[in-house]
C-alpha cells in the first residue's frame, strides 16, 4: 500500500484497514461525479481485511454495508460503479445466484454493476428495476495471462461513456490472450465471431 501510495496510484475495494477498503473512488469529470466501490465476495478469508489492525486485504461484499452504502451514493453522486469478485465459475453465463445477487446490487441504485473474477468471459445485461436501468456485466475475462483454452483467453475491457450525469453507453471492447501474456485487441472477424456466441450463451440470437 506504501508503493501505491508514493506513486500516486489509486486503490479501491482493499486497503489496510476496513475503513479504507470500503472507501469509494470519487472522480469528477466534465461536471459528471462518479463513485466507485469494490469489493470480494468469494474469499478466501485470509484475503479480506479485518478488524485486526496489521491484516490489510480486500473489502468483503457484506449486505448490510452495501444495502447502506449504494443508496448514499446514488443519492450523492450522478453515477454509481460497483465491482464484485465473486465466486469464479467455468462457464459463459452467470448462476443464478450470482444473477440475483448483481441485479440486488443494480436495485440499490448501482448504475453499472461488473464482476471481475471470472476466467471465461460472461454475459451480460441491462436490468430494469422500478424505473432504474443498470449495465451489469457478470464476468470480463481475464485480462493479462491465463490458460490456454478457447474461453479463457478471450475478454472484455468496458468502457462506460458517461454524459450529462448518467451513463450512456457501453462499448464492449473486446480482446484475447496470446503466448499466455500478451493482450492484444481482437480483429473485426474474431470480434464478430467471439460476440455471435456471446450472444447466443444469452438467448441473443
Amino acid at each position: 500500500m506504501e508503493m501505491f501510495r508514493e506513486n500516486d496510484i489509486a486503490t479501491v475495494g482493499g486497503g489496510e484497514t476496513l475503513q479504507a477498503a470500503r472507501q469509494p473512488f470519487v472522480v469528477t469529470h466534465h461536471q459528471n461525479t462518479v463513485a466507485l466501490i469494490a469489493c470480494n465476495w468469494a474469499g478466501p478469508d485470509i484475503a479480506l481485511v479485518n478488524e485486526n489492525a496489521g491484516r490489510p486485504g480486500a473489502a468483503y461484499c457484506d449486505m448490510a454495508w452495501l444495502n447502506e452504502v449504494i443508496p448514499e451514493l446514488a443519492l450523492t453522486y450522478d453515477v454509481v460503479i460497483v465491482c464484485v469478485q465473486y465466486q469464479e465459475v467455468e462457464q459463459h453465463t452467470p448462476t443464478e445466484k450470482q444473477r440475483l445477487d448483481f441485479r440486488t446490487l443494480a436495485s440499490l441504485g448501482a448504475d453499472a454493476v461488473i464482476g471481475t473474477q471470472a476466467h471465461k468471459p460472461q454475459t451480460f445485461e441491462f436490468f430494469t428495476d422500478n424505473a432504474h436501468q443498470a449495465f451489469i456485466h457478470y464476468g470480463l475475462g481475464n485480462l493479462f495471462f491465463d490458460q490456454e483454452f478457447w474461453g479463457n483467453r478471450r475478454f472484455f475491457m468496458d468502457t462506460l461513456y458517461i454524459y450529462q450525469g448518467r451513463l450512456l453507453t457501453v462499448d464492449l471492447f473486446t480482446g484475447i490472450i496470446e503466448e499466455q501474456a500478451r493482450p492484444r485487441p481482437m480483429t473485426p472477424e474474431e470480434q464478430v465471431t467471439f460476440l455471435q456466441f456471446m450472444f447466443i450463451q444469452q438467448n441473443g440470437f
